[in-house]
């Protein structure tokens, strides 16, 4: 079924002018909403919450804000303004459109392509991104592993995407078309105004001041869930206690 494979939150001070990028775990485990196929709600489910897409519903719409939902009711009612998604069926294209990126890669994704191998410099070209972008290691040994190397592997990504488009952005005739192709690329709620501001943001000053990771550990796979249902005796869930201290912290004080 369809799901998110990868999230993260960016929070900007308009005061302060500074900025936090929160990457939440897609195989985290939550409460979301689920949806009938007549857009009605039903009940509250425990699931990992980058299914929420698959149970918000038969509209795009709608199943983007599911996952908008879970990921604010995960953060104790932190509203969300907006969002951007990205059909990583198209990550390929997106990747082309720069140039490819080059990186060293961050852990053995050898089951997916021969040329992915932990420690070797190569260029991602086409469906490498996406393999790179979505896939989870199985040389690694646990769930908190896997779902931490894949976020790990998305942040790089996203820092070298970033510094691309920046190089674009510094051509004056480049940067409508650079960010006109990108937006082609998304699905947004944001408005033009909103969506230039974001995107020249992120891209000329990074990510932001700090990249909070939120406080993950695991616990027994859940009665019924889908994790029980694919066999994994493990699931990865937020620290609670942890979780609203930072919550606090970063949104309140």
């Amino acid at each position: 079924h369809a799901a998110v494979t990868g999230m993260f939150l960016w929070s900007y001070d308009t005061e302060k002018e500074t900025s936090h990028l929160i990457p939440v775990p897609a195989h985290l485990t939550a409460e979301c909403p689920v949806y009938n196929d007549q857009n009605e709600y039903l009940y509250q489910k425990k699931q990992y919450i980058g299914d929420a897409y698959s149970t918000g519903g038969t509209t795009e719409t709608q199943r983007y804000q599911n996952v908008i939902n879970s990921v604010s009711s995960l953060l104790y009612g932190v509203p969300v303004s907006g969002y951007v998604m990205i059909d990583m069926e198209q990550i390929g294209d997106m990747n082309d459109l720069v140039g490819g990126i080059s990186l060293r890669v961050s852990e053995d994704l050898l089951a997916y392509d021969e040329g992915l191998s932990q420690g070797r410099q190569v260029t991602l070209t086409g469906d490498q991104a996406r393999i790179y972008l979505v896939e989870r290691s199985p040389e690694t040994d646990t769930v908190l592993a896997q779902e931490t190397g894949l976020v790990e592997r998305q942040m790089q990504y996203l820092g070298l995407y970033m510094d691309k488009l920046k190089a674009t952005l510094l051509l004056p005739t480049s940067i409508k078309t650079a960010l006109e192709d990108l937006r082609d690329d998304t699905d947004t709620d944001l408005g033009l105004p909103h969506f230039l501001f974001l995107s020249k943001t992120l891209i000329l000053e990074g990510f932001g001041d700090d990249i909070v990771n939120l406080p993950c550990e695991t616990a027994d796979s859940i009665s019924g869930t889908d994790q029980e249902t694919a066999g994994t005796d493990q699931t990865i869930v937020a620290d609670e206690d942890a979780l609203f201290e930072q919550v606090l912290d970063l949104f309140y004080n």
